[in-house]
């Protein structure tokens, strides 16, 4: 008696737990149609039971034309079921997925600019070792400073290029995600659907993505405002290093005057340079302690991956795959076990249940006995 009620319930609670993910999983693959998807999945999940049990109370008693289209049913029904799980566990891989893809993207920004400050600070010592070695030497013409001039104006350039090109791939990875959104918003209005507005439908999908469109529009301007600024720095300081270039052209004289200002101001560019690291270390450590945190998230499924290449079953697993390949071992054992697990219910309940009535299916006796209750 135990094991029968015992089989029943956790025929159940596989089912309900089923038929949420499955459920969940469904509308996620059709967004357009939240409502009716729900709707639709969870009355065939119900049928799909009801069948099952009915067709194992009716099994020789019912025509072989109705018998084979049920067992089909049940069939189809459970690699519905198995598919809108899949959809529910890969949607949850997917989220994750795309949390760590961000956080990398934003560490390679910051590691971008601290590379780009590192080259404009090697390059402002070159200038200091040039102009101190000028310093050392005699003659007639202004060449030395010259050409520690035009080396200022190679590493303004060199640095102005290396930034330009972050904010440039900033915005244009932003409007990439923008496109994203637009096109989710797309596919349900040219989606061919009959139950549903599809204007209506896509309005609320822009309505929820309206935060995150906010959002991107800020970081663009914010992007375009920094590159404002870069084109305006570098205007200035190339113009401010022609024409001291200017001056020391139209002397002709050894005049090593402006050496000492040359090496204060890249002495100065330095420090600057080395300052804005630290900060851009200091934004970069709370990112990559959540890096740390996503990687542990899916570390089980690392090693699994590993565990296949050390077997010798395959040369190379990634991650996605690797979840892919457990997400399938999970629904194999899911839905078909609920629907067994509620035949083997109807199999053991009427040995050990007197008051079951003849072709009483398992849910009927559910359903009476809280009738009578």
């Amino acid at each position: 008696m135990f094991i029968a009620y015992l089989t029943l319930l956790s025929a159940l609670s596989i089912s309900g737990v089923a038929i949420f993910y499955s459920v969940i999983g469904l509308a996620t693959i059709f967004p357009g149609a939240f409502w009716p998807v729900v709707i639709m999945g969870s009355v065939l999940e119900v049928g799909k039971l009801v069948t099952a049990s009915w067709l194992y109370r009716h099994w020789k008693q019912t025509r072989f034309l109705l018998r084979t289209y049920l067992t089909i049913a049940v069939i189809v029904l459970s690699l519905i079921t198995s598919m809108g799980i899949f959809g529910f566990l890969s949607k949850a891989h997917l989220e994750q997925n795309l949390a760590e893809d961000t956080e990398t993207q934003r560490i390679d920004i910051i590691n971008n600019k601290i590379k780009s400050q590192e080259t404009y600070i090697d390059r402002q010592t070159l200038i200091i070792n040039r102009a101190e070695n000028s310093l050392a030497t005699t003659g007639k013409s202004n060449t030395d400073a010259i050409s520690i001039e035009q080396d200022s104006i190679k590493a303004v350039e060199d640095k102005f290029k290396t930034l330009l090109a972050v904010e440039t791939n900033t915005i244009k990875e932003l409007n990439a995600r923008m496109g994203i959104l637009d096109q989710d918003v797309s596919k349900v209005l040219t989606a061919n659907k009959q139950f549903f507005n599809e204007e209506k439908a896509a309005k609320e999908l822009k309505e929820s993505q309206k935060e995150e469109r906010a959002l991107i529009n800020k970081k663009i301007v914010e992007a375009q405002e920094r590159i404002g600024v870069l084109k305006e720095d570098y205007t200035k300081d190339t113009e401010t290093i022609q024409n001291r270039i200017d001056k020391l052209r139209a002397g002709d004289v050894d005049d090593k005057s402006g050496v000492y200002t040359q090496i204060k101001e890249a002495e100065a560019n330095i420090l600057s340079a080395q300052n804005s690291i630290d900060d851009l270390v200091v934004e970069r450590e709370p990112l990559q302690s959540k890096m740390i945190q996503l990687e542990a998230e899916v570390g089980p499924v690392k090693y699994i991956a590993a565990l296949a290449v050390d077997w010798g079953v395959t040369k190379d697993v990634d991650t996605s795959e690797a979840v892919r390949w457990i997400i399938l071992v999970i629904i194999c054992v899911f839905d078909p076990l609920a629907v067994l697990l509620l035949v083997a219910a109807n199999q053991s309940l009427p040995v050990s249940y007197t008051h079951l009535r003849a072709h009483e299916t398992v849910l009927d006796l559910v359903c009476r006995l809280l009738l009578e209750k």
